[in-house]
Order: C-alpha cells, then structure tokens, then sequence
C-alpha cells in the first residue's frame, strides 16, 4: 500500500453462542493499541445471525495531528459524541463498550476493521473479554459465567 492504493485489514471472531443471553446485556472489553495517521479509520463491528453488521465504534484521525485519533462510539439508537483523543504513546488504550444484542439474537461475531489504510500502522487488540446476562443473573467472570470465543457459558 501506498498513497495511491488503500487496503483494508479485518480480525473477526469466531460466532459467539448468545442463544441464553438477555437481549441488550452484552459488553465487550479489550485493550487496545495502534499507530494513526490520517486518512486511516479504524472500526469496530458486531452482526448478530449473520445480518449486516453494525457499527459499535469508529476511530478517525484528528485533521490536525497524525497521532491523534477521534473516538466516536455507537450502541443500538444512541450515539455519544467522542469522549476524548487516543495518542499512539498509549500502548493500553482501554476499550468498554455495551452492545446492543437484540431479543432473539443466537449468535454474534466481532470484527475490529483497519480501513482505508496506506502504510505499515497496526490496530493491535489484547485482553478481549465478552460478558453478558442470563436468566437475569448478571455475568461475571470466574464465578458465574464466562466467555471464550465460541460461546458464552455456565462456569462450573
């Protein structure tokens, strides 16, 4: 890639199991880091049943700084306005997010997008981690329930 062609970079998990999840309880949690520059977005999608996926959060670079992302986060009807700037510098750039799983959803797949990028910068994810709630008991990990790609299910 070069200024003249663009390329675009997915990571998608494997389907995850929400057959037993409460519709709208599913947060996601990961570290994050990544080299921006402008003309380079980065995306995070969930599509649930193999529909098209959704836009949860959307990283852009600043006009006026190359090192500087703008992060604007999307969940189901509501959009927040970004909450603030991303510098590459830092290495643990932690990542919250709700998703919005809709009643009857079976399964679900994430992907994080490199879009539109022209040079060497990476988008590095570490420390995922997929809660939800069932029967109304709120997930936690180690105790009540856990996830692992693949599938979200009772600990024992």
């Amino acid at each position: 890639p070069d200024d003249y062609v663009k390329y675009n970079s997915y990571l998608r998990s494997p389907s995850i199991d929400l057959g037993a999840v409460k519709a709208n309880s599913i947060k996601l949690a990961f570290d994050s880091s990544f080299r921006m520059e402008k003309n380079q977005d980065f995306e995070l999608h969930a599509a649930f049943d193999g529909a098209k996926p959704i836009v949860l959060m959307h990283l852009t670079s600043d006009d006026t700084t190359d090192s500087i992302a703008i992060v604007t986060y999307h969940g189901g009807k509501t959009e927040k306005k970004p909450t603030g700037e991303a510098k590459e510098a830092d290495v643990d750039f932690p990542v919250n997010i709700d998703i919005p799983n809709p009643s009857g959803a079976k399964s679900m797949v994430i992907t994080w997008a490199m879009l539109d990028a022209d040079n060497d910068w990476w988008w590095a994810i570490d420390n995922v981690v997929v809660e939800g709630t069932l029967d109304g008991a709120a997930v936690e990990p180690g105790n009540k329930l856990s996830a692992s790609w693949g599938a979200i299910k009772a600990a024992r």
